[in-house]
């Protein structure tokens, strides 16, 4: 079998053409699935610019719903880019095969999709080719893939654009400014609706200038959208609503924002929404994060101190600066005071990483504590920041804490035995495994520790 840079072992392909392919692989040291983007070095120069300006893209971005970069080498004729996968479905296909829910979620995927595309004009980044090929769907939430024809904004240049959303001004030699992917995003979001509403025609108007000119007045129109199509449904189905009983959601909802202190009642409306979501545990907490945000549910709890120690815990698991971000402006100064331990850790996730000088004062704050739902988090950082802990054996010794009925327990072993197989490549003392760790019915635990026991 084909494989890249003596790690990366060909699984399938994806998408091939005359200058760049795209694989399945998997990386040989952590047994996760990656992707891996080939371009030959004799493609032509346009092609190469915007193969490079995506690595450029992926080295700027952190999002949860957007690929992370992960390595960039050049091997035989080609540049390769490798980039974390997503186990997720083709969002055109779904849409194909899920006509009846589309109806219903439309609205939701296209105020996801907006959040995306602006998440990258933070950056001063035009996206251009928005098409619904260029999205997954995963758990009811859309991912972003595909950076390469993304260019800067006030560009007069765009190298790249699709059938379905070429742009009126897109031959001439203006510059291409946010209006230029607010025609792209409503020319998405008309691919996905039946009627052509008043808020798609204003988004792919033919003159730029006659566009929304900035997404947060677009979110604002569509947030307004929905909310009178809301309303108008209410009232439609009002008379039946009377006859039906109310569901244990809005139940227990309901009685946390009538008494949005009471700790107990927040834990039941939040405990009773995560469980009911899919995915890793991070996922569920990150969906459930940006649900109650949307629909403002934090506004009246966050004095409560106990309930923001446990939402910072959240955040931080979740490994989002957006919502770290969201968190620290809300969150009472005394309590950010208070907690500050947590505090620390939410600020390192918005500056990209970890300091050194920080992983050695928090992992003193969880062995003290005894406190382990960040330790998973920590862990990573440990590893993508490639941090040496001047105590290691205190790590060794909140690990063994670490019980298999507690809910990140795979993921906590997985982290571990990557950290120790960081320490023995960097020549460092060998940690030893928890008894519980090597007894992991987890394959990739399990293919780790046998990879430590060869080195």
């Amino acid at each position: 079998m084909k494989e890249w840079n003596n790690r990366y072992l060909w699984l399938s392909n994806i998408k091939y053409d005359s200058f760049i392919r795209v694989d399945l692989v998997q990386d040989q040291i952590t047994g996760k699935k990656c992707i891996a983007k080939a371009i030959k070095n004799d493609a032509p120069s346009i092609y190469i610019h915007q193969f490079r300006m995506e690595i450029k893209v992926l080295s700027m971005i952190q999002h949860p719903y957007m690929p992370h970069i992960l390595d960039v080498f050049e091997e035989h004729d080609s540049l390769i880019l490798i980039e974390s996968y997503v186990e997720a479905q083709n969002f055109q296909d779904w849409t194909e095969k899920h006509p009846f829910q589309l109806l219903f979620l439309k609205d939701i995927f296209f105020f996801q999709a907006l959040n995306l595309i602006d998440y990258l004009h933070q950056f001063n980044l035009l996206y251009i080719d928005i098409k619904t090929e260029n999205f997954l769907i995963s758990k009811y939430h859309l991912y972003l893939i595909d950076f390469n024809a993304c260019v800067y904004n006030e560009s007069k240049q765009i190298p790249f654009s699709s059938p379905s959303n070429h742009l009126p001004e897109q031959l001439d030699n203006q510059s291409k400014t946010m209006a230029s992917d607010v025609y792209a995003l409503g020319k998405f979001f008309e691919t996905i609706s039946l009627f052509k509403i008043p808020l798609i025609k204003k988004c792919t108007h033919k003159n730029p200038n006659k566009r929304f000119q900035s997404f947060s007045t677009l979110k604002k129109v569509l947030i307004l959208h929905m909310i009178l199509k809301a309303i108008v449904i209410l009232i439609l189905s009002a008379s039946c609503l009377s006859f039906m009983n109310q569901g244990k959601e809005a139940y227990t909802i309901q009685r946390f924002l009538l008494n949005p202190e009471d700790e107990t009642l927040f834990m039941e409306a939040y405990m009773y929404d995560l469980q009911r979501q899919e995915g890793a545990y991070y996922e569920k907490c990150a969906s459930v994060l940006y649900q109650w945000i949307c629909d403002d549910y934090f506004s009246d709890c966050l004095e409560n101190e106990k309930i923001s120690e446990f939402i910072m815990k959240q955040v931080i698991i979740c490994q989002n600066p957006i919502y770290c971000e969201y968190f620290l402006k809300h969150i009472p100064k005394h309590i950010l005071i208070q907690y500050k331990e947590l505090t620390s850790f939410m600020k390192q996730i918005m500056n990209g990483g970890m300091s050194d000088a920080f992983a050695n004062e928090y992992i003193t704050y969880l062995f003290q504590t005894k406190s382990y739902e960040t330790l998973s988090t920590y862990m990573y950082y440990l590893i993508s920041n490639q941090i040496i802990l001047d105590d290691i054996d205190l790590l060794y010794e909140i690990n063994i804490e670490i019980k298999q009925d507690f809910y990140d327990f795979d993921k906590c072993s997985l982290l571990y035995c990557e950290y120790c197989l960081f320490l023995k490549e960097q020549n460092q003392c060998r940690l030893p495994i928890p008894e519980l760790y090597t007894k992991s019915n987890n394959e990739e635990v399990q293919q780790l520790l046998r990879y430590l026991e060869r080195k």
